[in-house]
């Protein structure tokens, strides 16, 4: 993209746009940011914690999460039925509707979580 805008003259008709703040947004959009490469973008997260968990990698899983931040996590519907989740971090994670059923659960961290409708049993 970066080469196209280059060949379209695009430094000279951005430096003709009088109010540059009310492009600023579509700029920033197009602009490329580095900062991407280097951690995975916030969906993607979820999918790769989410996997960590099924494969039972609590360890990992909170590594990650310790790396990255506590984000918000989207596990809404997410089977994670009998799965080892003892010492998980799930701190402020979507687990509304989601299947915990035989899941261990012992000693997660489960503050700020979304539990609404979750499947719990014998959990």
């Amino acid at each position: 993209m970066k080469s196209f805008l280059d060949d379209a003259g695009a430094d000279k008709i951005l430096c003709g746009i009088e109010k540059m703040k009310d492009y600023r947004r579509a700029v920033d959009a197009a602009t490329y940011k580095k900062e991407y490469d280097d951690k995975p973008r916030p969906g993607l997260r979820s999918i790769m914690q989410f996997n960590l968990l099924k494969e039972g990698r609590v360890e990992e899983f909170n590594e990650f999460r310790i790396k990255y931040g506590a984000i918000y996590l989207d596990f809404s519907g997410a089977d994670l039925s009998d799965t080892e989740l003892s010492g998980a971090r799930l701190s402020l994670a979507n687990l509304s509707k989601s299947d915990l059923s035989l899941a261990n659960l012992y000693k997660a961290n489960l503050s700020h979580a979304e539990l609404s409708d979750a499947k719990l049993l014998h959990a």
